[in-house]
């Protein structure tokens, strides 16, 4: 009945990071302040059967979602029924829950380091040719065929994942393109991948520079700038020192 489910309280619990075409969970905590309440069903990106939610007790529970498109996305309300046996009718109640949601783009493995450029002792941007391998990963359709290789233990094909830059600053520069989308997921996947080994790196793209750090809040800063480009026109020239190499992409 609807006194069943009136009293309920429900919260949603967000990732901290959501990368669009990649599969995440939702988080909820349900409680029933004032009774038990059996066999309900919580319904937002999917529907969550509940068998019961004992009084007073929060329940955790959990949802997949995945968001196709990068960008600003609006979570709305969250529904929560019963059901009569046989489905021959039901009770339900929305619960007020607005959420706001940046999806950042898909990463994108960058196997390419043709616009990868190297400061000289004077400033200027000495163009070296870089083929050291970072690791290798699974073989996805589409990649380079000059990154691939045949693994004859496993019997398989990889991909070389080429690296960018050994332990040194790094500045990513989007220039314009045809697939912004390519773009704009290469340079999250350089990002995430600076991140987590601790160096300094920034991002020009369109008249926005991040500045050079190695920090969390600087990562989801540029994270979501990428996330709300529109297009990418012909980037501002920047002058900065702390960053010891350059990549084009």
């Amino acid at each position: 009945s609807e006194r069943n489910i009136k009293d309920l309280e429900v919260t949603r619990l967000l990732p901290a990071e959501i990368f669009a075409g990649m599969q995440s969970h939702v988080r909820y905590v349900l409680k029933s302040p004032s009774r038990d309440t059996k066999r309900i069903v919580m319904k937002d990106l999917e529907s969550i059967p509940i068998a019961i939610s004992k009084k007073g007790e929060p329940s955790m529970l959990k949802a997949s979602a995945c968001f196709e498109e990068r960008g600003r996305h609006i979570l709305g309300k969250i529904r929560i029924y019963t059901t009569f046996p046989y489905g021959l009718f039901e009770k339900s109640i929305s619960f007020k829950s607005e959420d706001h949601v940046i999806v950042y783009p898909r990463p994108i493995p960058y196997t390419s380091l043709t616009g990868v450029s190297w400061k000289g002792s004077k400033g200027s941007n000495v163009t070296k040719d870089m083929e050291s391998v970072s690791h290798t990963r699974p073989y996805s359709p589409g990649d380079p065929f000059s990154s691939i290789a045949w693994k004859k233990q496993n019997v398989s094909l990889v991909t070389k994942v080429m690296d960018a830059s050994s332990g040194v600053s790094t500045l990513v520069v989007l220039v314009p393109g045809k697939d912004i989308e390519t773009k704009l997921g290469m340079a999250t996947f350089l990002v995430l991948d600076f991140y987590a080994r601790g160096l300094k790196f920034g991002i020009v793209v369109n008249n926005f520079y991040s500045g050079m750090d190695s920090s969390r809040t600087h990562k989801r800063t540029i994270l979501e700038r990428l996330a709300l480009v529109r297009e990418i026109s012909e980037p501002i020239k920047v002058d900065d020192h702390a960053a010891e190499s350059l990549i084009y992409i």
